[in-house]
């Protein structure tokens, strides 16, 4: 009886351990945590910002995503709202699908040689084509 008593205590002890080990941080539903506006540096995000200025060329953001998931379609679409005489004018839509299940962020930049209008812009995002965050900041 004493065996017996072991033997269950070790089974109930392993499945409990699996079960930690398997429920972890995973959800199994992806969704946008946060997104960040960032400036350009040397080619790749830098320095966090709540908006951009006339001169920069190059607008970064990087959405943190809940947790990875290999193959998460992550698409950002960038319009002007009300800038430089255009309303609601689609500028830039990218997508971007990652590639393994500790990617949690992904970057995406737009860029205008000359700068962009000052005005208001929004970036929208989506996940697997479902709408998951839309981020309104201005240019000054």
């Amino acid at each position: 009886m004493k065996n017996l008593s072991a033997i269950f205590a070790v089974g109930l002890l392993v499945l409990v351990s699996l079960a930690c080990n398997f429920s972890v941080g995973k959800t199994g539903v992806v969704s946008v945590e946060a997104v960040a506006l960032a400036k350009d540096a040397g080619g790749k995000a830098g320095e966090t910002v709540t908006g951009f200025s006339a001169a920069d060329k190059t607008q970064y953001f990087v959405v943190t995503l809940n947790e990875g998931k290999t193959g998460t379609r992550v698409k950002g679409v960038f319009t002007a709202v009300n800038a430089g005489g255009e309303t609601n004018e689609k500028m830039a839509e990218t997508e971007v699908v990652t590639v393994d299940e500790n990617q949690n962020k992904v970057d995406f930049h737009i860029s205008l040689p000359d700068g962009f209008p000052t005005g208001e812009y929004k970036a929208e995002f989506f996940l697997n084509d479902q709408p998951a965050k839309t981020v309104n900041y201005r240019v000054q």
